[in-house]
């Protein structure tokens, strides 16, 4: 029980001389302070207590959050990632609206949630047999460094996109460390310009950006910006 230390400290005597010190050491850990209160309640933001839809967060899972066909082979080491694997016989899923037959484990979470799916145990040739879904060109959940990147600094700074908002990417990016993203992804350098032609593309009045939002800006514009510099020197002019 998460909440058992905090209400034995409580119950001690002379306790209640701490009560706004121990809510506060609730309150820093994600918990509820109300449980100080009303210790036999149900515990509040929890599943089935109430008529709301509570998404898993991304992040539960991290073998699960890329198609696993798109991300890089995990090492033999690597327990987190033990899940991502491919084996010689997998779990996949056809998706009905979709007409994909072999959907990995994955994709099926982050791309047809809320689709018509039927799995199957199959034979599976790593390296030669791949995610339908991935190979579909639709798929939201392809690893490439540059997501990978977006992923983990989200991660560090923001955290996941608060419940009720859109699914496509449930990872989020405040805005205020938008110009430490594009120094990890550039480290060449960029001008102002850059910086300031992201943060008006981008500008919503949540202050975040999601991947999809950030690379719909971010792949043209810098290929534009290579496309101009290969212009030039072939003019001789850079």
């Amino acid at each position: 029980d998460r909440y058992r230390p905090a209400l034995d400290a409580l119950a001690r005597p002379g306790g209640y001389r701490f009560y706004k010190t121990i809510a506060a050491s609730l309150e820093t850990r994600g918990l509820c302070p109300l449980a100080l209160d009303r210790p036999d309640d149900l515990v509040p933001d929890q599943p089935a207590v109430a008529d709301v839809t509570h998404y898993p967060s991304p992040l539960v899972d991290p073998a699960l959050r890329y198609c696993l066909d798109s991300i890089p082979p995990p090492a033999d080491d690597d327990r987190a990632m033990l899940p991502a694997r491919r084996l010689s016989y997998e779990t996949v899923h056809a998706c009905a609206p979709c007409r994909l037959r072999r959907v990995c484990r994955a994709c099926v979470r982050r791309c047809h949630a809320s689709h018509a799916v039927l799995p199957a145990f199959v034979r599976w040739t790593p390296n030669q047999d791949r995610c339908d879904c991935l190979d579909s060109g639709r798929c939201r959940a392809v690893w490439t460094p540059a997501r990978a990147a977006f992923d983990s600094l989200a991660d560090r700074t923001t955290g996941p996109v608060p419940l009720g908002a859109a699914r496509d990417d449930q990872t989020a990016l405040d805005m205020r460390h938008f110009r430490t993203l594009l120094r990890t992804l550039h480290p060449e350098g960029l001008q102002d310009e850059d910086y300031d032609a992201g943060e008006v593309a981008l500008h919503a009045d949540s202050g975040r950006t999601t991947w999809p939002l950030f690379e719909r800006w971010h792949t043209p514009y810098f290929e534009e910006k290579r496309r101009e510099a290969a212009a030039q020197e072939d003019l001789g002019l850079s």
